[in-house]
């Protein structure tokens, strides 16, 4: 079964993030997917229901959500993964909540 886990992290710990989500899929985050992540996610926006979307496909399949309202410094991150993989999820954004990485 799939569990949706949506939430807010800070800007600064978007690639942290992403890191911890290809952790947890066994996905290899690389440099490029950092690219990708960090010029698909400038380009959203949370006030017109945009959202760009990154899928983490490893050992296990990730899909994520990421938007950001115009002018704020979180990102709204909605993430689907298999409902066993969700208090890992959870815990990743706690961490991305609670401090700043950067």
């Amino acid at each position: 079964m799939t569990a949706i886990i949506q939430n807010w992290i800070y800007e600064e710990n978007l690639h942290p993030f992403m890191t911890a989500l290809g952790w947890i899929s066994g996905y290899h985050f690389d440099e490029d997917g950092w690219t990708a992540v960090n010029f698909g996610a400038r380009s959203a926006d949370e006030g017109a229901g945009v959202w760009f979307h990154y899928a983490l496909e490893g050992d296990s399949m990730i899909e994520a959500g990421i938007t950001q309202e115009r002018g704020e410094s979180v990102f709204t991150v909605r993430i689907e993964a298999d409902e066993k993989l969700a208090a890992r999820v959870g815990l990743s954004i706690d961490f991305c909540q609670n401090f700043r990485f950067a």
